[in-house]
């Protein structure tokens, strides 16, 4: 269970590591090697590598990074799947990478990708794709 006190950051926390990482990986990647990545950026403790979500019992840090690739880079166009549960960076997630410090939020990703702005308005309108 996650606890009040998670040492797991929130989900945009691995917006910009996650495409840092990837940047530095020319064959793609999948979720178990980005999710061991993420926990070793993070330097969790072996007791957060194992905390769990309440709502489906999945592991947190693998939560939050599968949650940060799809849909949010995936749908700012950063990221894309080559095939299940495998994903490569895009030039223009290459591009984005390191050309901040700035934390990515929602906000940010709406303000600087159209195609996450078109997501979220479908979303917004009850529409999935």
């Amino acid at each position: 269970m996650q606890s009040a006190k998670s040492e797991v950051p929130p989900m945009t926390d691995f917006l910009r590591p996650v495409l840092r990482w990837a940047s530095k990986r020319s064959s793609g990647f999948n979720l178990p090697e980005i999710t061991e990545a993420m926990a070793n950026h993070f330097n969790l403790s072996p007791e957060a590598r194992e905390e769990r979500t309440a709502a489906d019992n999945a592991y947190c840090v693998y939560d939050k990074t599968t949650r940060a690739i799809n849909p949010h880079l995936k749908e700012a166009g950063l990221v894309r799947s080559t095939h299940r549960g495998h994903y490569e960076i895009t030039q223009a997630g290459k591009d984005e990478a390191f050309a901040s410090d700035e934390r990515m939020t929602y906000s940010y990703l709406m303000s600087n990708f159209a195609s996450y702005r078109k997501y979220r308005e479908r979303i917004k309108n009850g529409k999935s794709k």
